[in-house]
């Protein structure tokens, strides 16, 4: 995501507003898109605008989950790279997302 449209005007993408209420609110893992914001993080914590404790506690939260799994004991585990496409997007997936989907749609009527 580069910029966020609103009401056909290009609003800039606000890494510290991402940053300060996000990463408190517990999403410790950003997964890209484009722009990273955790790069803005030691500035933030150096300004004082984001607690370091907040940060400690998120690294905590991917450590702690990394050890459960065993990540550190057996970090290659996955498939080799030729062959990811084989165990994902596989039709047997897209078919189960569908029929989530279909499941989870919810018909609203408004009785005003």
């Amino acid at each position: 995501m580069r910029d966020i449209p609103s009401n056909n005007m290009v609003l800039p993408f606000d890494h510290e507003c991402v940053t300060t209420k996000t990463l408190p609110a517990g999403n410790d893992v950003e997964m890209g898109g484009g722009k990273y914001s955790f790069e803005h993080i030691p500035e933030l914590i150096e300004e004082g605008k984001l607690d370091i404790a907040t940060l400690d506690q998120a690294v905590s939260r991917v450590l702690r989950a990394k050890f459960l799994t065993g990540l550190f004991e057996n970090p290659y585990t996955a498939v080799d790279e030729d062959e990811h496409w084989d165990y994902i997007n596989t039709k047997e997936h897209k078919a189960l997302a569908r029929e989530i989907d279909a499941e989870s749609i919810v018909l609203l009527e408004n009785h005003e």
